[in-house]
């Protein structure tokens, strides 16, 4: 098991009646429950960092067009987007 970090919170009643109920149902204690409810909630939650995401996808393809002026689309994509415009209309 990771080693774990105590933790006090403050609940409503309600909320705390819900945990304890969950957890006879689920036959485990009411920290397991939480545990769960987070992990839950992280799993759902995108990373804080959602570029990083975009980070991982960079330089995974190649299009089989040339640079424009020997410039990298992420540098000047106003270029690209200009070049295509007038690609088009031919």
């Amino acid at each position: 098991m990771a080693a774990m970090h105590r933790l006090q919170v403050c609940l409503p009643h309600d909320l705390h009646r819900f945990l304890i109920r969950k957890a006879e149902r689920d036959g485990v204690s009411v920290a397991e429950v939480i545990r769960r409810l987070v992990i839950h909630e992280a799993d759902e939650t995108p990373a804080a960092d959602a570029a990083e995401y975009v980070l991982d996808m960079v330089g995974m393809c190649s299009g089989p067009e040339p640079l424009r002026d020997d410039v990298p689309v992420s540098e000047c994509p106003e270029l690209y987007l200009a070049a295509a415009v007038w690609d088009s209309r031919d």
